[in-house]
């Protein structure tokens, strides 16, 4: 296969994305991280490590002519939330090709903020000849038809994360028995609540296990005192903010993942990483990475938003049923181990590269997985 120059144009570059360029490394002829940002404090106190500083990064918010430079050469540049959309647009006009990447379009009713979005994407990406968009969420296909903008081009992509790689049974045999877990900031539309209201339906019901919830936010109070209220301090135990490493070994040890986010949430990697743990998940459908990653009662549950009797039903089957969990927990490490990884990733990603550099972009064709075609999914 011929050789490329690839760049990713995107705000900072985290944990999300640093393995996945790393394997881009071993397949371009040149590849670049172009960033146009520090690493926000926000994310700073989440646990984020800073890794603008990586030999390929360029930040072009101390050398934005370099970085424009750059942009501009490359045979396919990637990009998704980068500031200097100059650099894009001069791309655009000289129709040279951008994959553009994006979570969905519409996480809340907002007419006036949607109407702008509306316009800047219609205005930037309504060329035919600017392909493609990689869906980092399984509604984005549906919010940017809305637009009227990739039409027929919208892919299913994500956010790669460094893959762990475990003798399962080994790891299966270091879980602690009906132990649950839940991480994430404590923000409204994550729903940290309903992991503790899980919990006092399950006590109700005599059930024997712990919830480990881990993170921080403006709901933390209000969360500590939803235990207190209801008595669960002998089975629910808050960990506080971990670092990305904790909070994968903390997934490790525990059966059950409890991901609850709702519509705010545009993608979820804790999916990705929980899977990739053997945890058994149960996801709400509304999260962007759900659609993409689980299969019910196959590789995980999966509850629509709200349905929180198939929530704790889900996790009620997985604290009765041993074989039923095993299966799950085995299914869900396979998927991450064979097919949503960063290998993988990059490779059907320098695959999309080379045909759309010989103009063959109509023959390139998964059936499933990374980069196969998105349907129109409301929700």
């Amino acid at each position: 296969m011929k050789e490329y120059s690839v760049a990713i144009a995107s705000n900072f570059l985290n944990h999300y994305q640093l393995a996945l360029s790393e394997e881009l490394i071993k397949l371009c002829k040149n590849f670049y991280y172009v960033v146009s940002e520090e690493l926000q404090t926000e994310y700073k106190n989440l646990g984020f490590s800073d890794f603008n500083d990586k030999p390929f990064v360029i930040k072009a918010y101390e050398d934005a002519k370099k970085a424009e430079e750059i942009l501009f050469n490359c045979d396919v540049v990637v990009t998704g939330s980068y500031k200097y959309t100059s650099h894009i647009r001069k791309r655009i006009k000289a129709n040279k090709p951008v994959f553009y990447y994006s979570e969905r379009l519409f996480k809340e009713d907002n007419a006036i903020r949607n109407a702008l979005r509306y316009v800047k994407y219609w205005t930037l990406y309504h060329k035919d000849n600017i392909s493609p968009l990689l869906c980092v969420s399984a509604y984005a296909a549906a919010d940017y038809s809305k637009v009227g903008v990739f039409k027929n081009r919208a892919y299913k992509w994500g956010y790669f994360p460094k893959i762990r790689v475990h003798n399962i049974d080994e790891l299966l045999n270091k879980k602690k028995k009906n132990s649950i877990f839940w991480a994430g900031r404590f923000v409204e539309w994550k729903h940290p609540d309903q992991a503790i209201l899980l919990a006092e339906q399950l006590k109700k019901d005599n059930y024997d296990f712990e919830l480990n919830i881990a993170g921080n936010g403006m709901l933390d109070e209000e969360l500590r005192k939803l235990v207190d209220e209801k008595d669960l301090n002998d089975c629910v135990r808050f960990l506080g903010s971990l670092p990305t490493d904790k909070v994968r070994e903390t997934m490790e040890s525990s059966q059950i993942y409890l991901f609850t986010s709702d519509i705010g949430e545009g993608w979820g990697v804790v999916l990705l990483e929980a899977m990739n743990s053997a945890c058994a998940v149960v996801g709400n459908s509304s999260a962007g990475s759900v659609p993409f990653l689980l299969k019910d009662g196959e590789n995980g549950f999966i509850y629509k938003n709200k349905n929180y009797k198939k929530l704790f039903e889900s996790v009620k089957n997985l604290l009765d049923n041993t074989q039923e969990t095993n299966k799950i927990q085995r299914n869900a490490y396979q998927t991450i181990i064979d097919d949503w990884n960063p290998n993988v990733a990059a490779n059907r990603l320098y695959e999309m590269v080379s045909y759309t550099m010989n103009n063959d972009i109509q023959d390139f064709k998964y059936e499933e997985g990374i980069l196969s075609k998105a349907e129109i999914i409301d929700g």
